[in-house]
């Protein structure tokens, strides 16, 4: 993991450990604030618990390509040897194996968690678990909730324009 040097107020300045190089430039604060919001309300529910991950590994292609949209799946369906791009040497089988067995001990007994992974925590109302599955996984709390807060001082609102009844 890298570290990102948040800059701004002395208040604010704090070393943040960004998923991937572009984490902070990528990092899509609308959807991130919803899925929040969607997992505060799945950890209240009481049928299920609720876990939550975030695949981020960088590849080896295209200067260390950060995780995109699905690049997960070859690594959930244990079949990274047909994907060239996902084979990262020492690092792919040992976090495709983690991966999987999680899916599978997911699927047989509701609980991802197995010997080959740290302690993968549910989410609860006010405590976000989420296991990070990289070059080392870890399960972190909360773990970009104040670099949200940052964002959105530091970024303008979502909008997609003040266009108003928009005609295609």
């Amino acid at each position: 993991m890298k570290q990102l040097k948040i800059a701004g107020p002395e208040s604010d300045r704090k070393l943040y450990y960004s998923m991937s190089s572009s984490y902070a430039d990528d990092f899509d604060n609308q959807n991130a604030v919803l899925l929040i919001e969607l997992i505060k309300a799945a950890a209240k529910r009481t049928e299920a618990p609720t876990y939550s991950y975030l695949f981020a590994l960088e590849f080896p292609i295209q200067h260390n390509k950060p995780a995109w949209h699905c690049s997960d799946i070859a690594f959930f369906f244990h079949n990274i040897d047909l994907v060239p791009s996902a084979n990262v040497p020492g690092v792919s089988d040992k976090l495709q194996e983690q991966i999987f067995r999680a899916v599978m001990a997911f699927a047989h007994t509701g609980d991802p968690n197995h010997a080959e992974l740290p302690q993968w925590d549910a989410s609860k109302d006010g405590d976000e678990a989420v296991m990070v599955f990289d070059r080392t996984c870890e399960c972190r709390h909360n773990f970009d909730h104040e670099l949200l807060k940052l964002h959105e001082k530091a970024a303008p609102p979502f909008s997609f324009g003040a266009v108003e009844n928009a005609q295609h």
